[in-house]
């Protein structure tokens, strides 16, 4: 089924697996987005409750990892300075994913889940 307009999801991959599934499943609906998504994985939880209070609404996030709009990453990174978190925080990259079939999506999905 074609979504109306293309969904963005966010995946724990490298480019390069994703080229591999898209490839692997035949997936022609659904491409990944050309800049990395950056996330900050969190060790300790009350860093990651100090970063949600100060940037409420512009950040997301998803059990210890938070999802840092590029826009918010150089006072993202002011802040792990400032509060000393530099050692209980990693950036990581992911990958986030257009998808304009919904038969695509579960296709990446189920392979996924098979890693």
């Amino acid at each position: 089924m074609k979504n109306q307009t293309p969904k963005f999801v966010i995946c724990g991959q490298t480019i390069k697996q994703a080229f591999k599934i898209m490839c692997r499943r035949g997936l022609f609906s659904c491409e990944p987005e050309s800049q990395p998504v950056l996330g900050l994985l969190f060790q300790d939880q009350n860093d990651l409750i100090a970063c949600a209070r100060v940037f409420n609404m512009g950040i997301e996030v998803e059990g210890d990892l938070v999802i840092v709009p590029a826009a918010l990453r150089s006072k993202v990174e002011d802040l792990v300075e400032q509060l000393s978190m530099e050692g209980r925080v990693n950036w990581i990259e992911l990958v986030g994913m257009w998808f304009w079939s919904s038969d695509d999506e579960l296709a990446f999905n189920q392979e996924l889940d098979a890693l």
